[in-house]
């Protein structure tokens, strides 16, 4: 077992030796040393566990790691269900799973905790978010009319099946390199240009021809969304409630419906479990092109006006 000894000035008598006080580390230093291990670049991920791990923190920060029982497990658990909805319990819950098993690596504690007893909470059915291609290429076409640029960023989300904050990274790394980004990298979050030829995982001819005509004016995420936000009332009365937001469920959702197999598009989504699967087997870069060509042929790349180079 490893613990700091830390030895005091005051003796409590002049004849005698300095006092040995055993202090094991407590939580709030082992959240520290976890944030210290993600790389600069990780901010979102960094906030999130802040964030995630505070009322744990907040109950238990100042206690030593060998002092937590299973009990102790139990009570957290149900006080995050008392105090949040299903999914952000879940997201509590996962952030303390991580630092529990964060301290058992760095041999803090001679015995893993029961992290079992942190049992994630069963979610509700989730609302469907998938709007039709038809929707899709109405909204594009009314934000072209106001904001041509936008509607390109939007139209770029939508053929590379990306969340909102993904858009702004990708358009960033064009502008600053005379080469294309690869978008499915083996590490996601990764701005790196493109080192890679057409067949090892570049983006498909249609976003391309997008990312070489976007002007990447907003230059964070906030800045794209709230972008957004502000043509949202202007449009409301033609094309009603949108947001950039369903873009990628809607991709997905499409590439489903039209027959693309589950392993494709878990690909083209580049959920954070395919980083394990590219360890044995790397995904087809080639199929997962043709698969996403469906999306141009549902929302065609002349709706932002790039063939007539406006």
């Amino acid at each position: 077992m490893r613990r700091w000894v830390v030895r005091t000035v005051k003796q409590f008598k002049a004849n005698t030796k300095p006092l040995i006080v055993l202090k094991g580390r407590d939580f709030n230093q082992a959240a520290g040393a976890l944030l210290d291990t993600m790389r600069p670049g990780q901010t979102d991920g960094r906030k999130h566990l802040s964030k995630t791990l505070g009322p744990f923190l907040e109950i238990f920060g100042n206690k030593s790691v060998h002092a937590l029982r299973g009990e102790d497990l139990l009570k957290f658990r149900a006080a995050v269900m008392r105090a949040y909805s299903p999914k952000t319990v879940n997201h509590h819950i996962a952030s303390v799973r991580r630092l529990l098993r964060f301290i058992y690596e760095l041999e803090w504690i001679e015995h893993p905790y029961r992290v079992e007893l942190l049992k994630s909470v069963p979610l509700p059915p989730a609302p469907d978010k998938a709007m039709p291609a038809e929707r899709i290429r109405g909204i594009i076409t009314a934000v072209a009319g106001l904001n041509l640029n936008l509607a390109r960023m939007l139209l770029l989300q939508f053929y590379g099946v990306m969340r909102t904050s993904e858009v702004r990274r990708w358009c960033i790394v064009t502008a600053s390199s005379s080469q294309v980004p690869v978008r499915f990298q083996a590490e996601r979050g990764q701005d790196r240009p493109a080192d890679r030829g057409a067949d090892e995982g570049g983006p498909d001819p249609e976003a391309q021809r997008l990312l070489e005509v976007i002007e990447p004016q907003y230059p964070t995420a906030d800045r794209y969304g709230k972008a957004c936000t502000r043509l949202q009332d202007q449009l409301k009365d033609t094309v009603g409630p949108w947001s950039p937001g369903p873009l990628r469920h809607s991709a997905s959702t499409i590439l489903a419906d039209s027959g693309v197999d589950d392993a494709l598009i878990r690909a083209a989504e580049h959920h954070a479990q395919e980083r394990v699967i590219r360890v044995y087997r790397p995904p087809p870069y080639a199929k997962v092109r043709e698969a996403m060509s469906v999306l141009a042929e549902a929302v065609p790349l002349e709706v932002v006006s790039v063939d007539r180079g406006v």
